[in-house]
This record gives structure tokens, C-alpha cells and sequence, in this order.
């Protein structure tokens, strides 16, 4: 299961689709904070929503280097059904701020674009 398309948000979250299994992910909850890397992209938000995705192995990067591998982030992000389906209380962290297009092959499919939709009426 390699990560297909991605959305980053301006609260360094992501929301991933993963073989038509969509999952979000908080790069704040990643492990390891004496990662000089790590730290810049989880703290500077131009550095975070530069993220970029291999295609070739559907590992993630961003521009200054840091990496991360696939089966790490499906590890440890949630999915975003149980989320939505989930009490109130616990979907706050869930909606997006912002969606980040990427250039070259990367496009917004339907299903991406009706979840976004779905995540935004829970603004409301």
C-alpha cells in the first residue's frame, strides 16, 4: 500500500489515500524530536506543506531532505472512516485547513475531491 495522493494541512496533518483507504496522519505525533529534519518540518509550515510524494515508491519527502517511508505513515495514522464515524469530540483534529495541489501526475480524483467535501461540512 504506497501513498497515492496527499493533502497537507496548515496544522501539519495530512490526509492520505493509501489503495483507496484514506488516512490521517499528525506529523507532531511522529517520534523522534532530536531529528534536526523532523523538527524543521514539523515546526516551519512552508517547510511541512512542501512535502512531496515519490512515485515511484510512494515514500514521502519534503525539501530539506527529510524522508518517510510508506509503511511508517499507514502505521501510524488513523483512518479517516473511523474518524468521520466516530463522536464528535473525537473528529476536531480531522478537518483540513488547506489543499495543496501537486504538480506533474499527482490530480485530484473524484473520491478526493468528495472527501475533502465531507470533511469540510463537519465545519459546519
Amino acid at each position: 500500500m504506497i501513498v497515492q495522493s496527499l493533502y497537507a494541512t496548515k496544522t501539519f496533518k495530512m490526509i492520505l489515500e493509501f489503495d483507496k483507504e484514506y488516512r490521517i496522519w499528525d506529523i507532531k505525533k511522529f517520534g523522534n524530536t532530536n531529528n534536526i529534519l523532523l523538527n524543521e518540518v514539523s515546526n516551519n509550515i512552508e517547510m511541512f506543506m512542501s512535502v512531496n510524494i515519490d512515485e515511484e515508491s510512494g515514500n514521502i519527502s519534503w525539501k530539506n531532505g527529510f524522508r518517510v517511508d510508506f509503511n511508517t505513515i499507514f502505521d501510524q495514522s488513523k483512518d479517516l472512516e473511523q474518524i468521520l464515524n466516530s463522536p464528535p469530540k473525537l473528529r476536531h483534529w480531522a478537518v483540513a485547513s488547506k489543499t495543496t495541489k501537486f504538480e506533474g501526475t499527482l490530480k485530484i480524483v473524484r473520491e478526493n475531491r468528495e472527501l475533502l467535501d465531507k470533511i469540510k461540512s463537519l465545519r459546519n
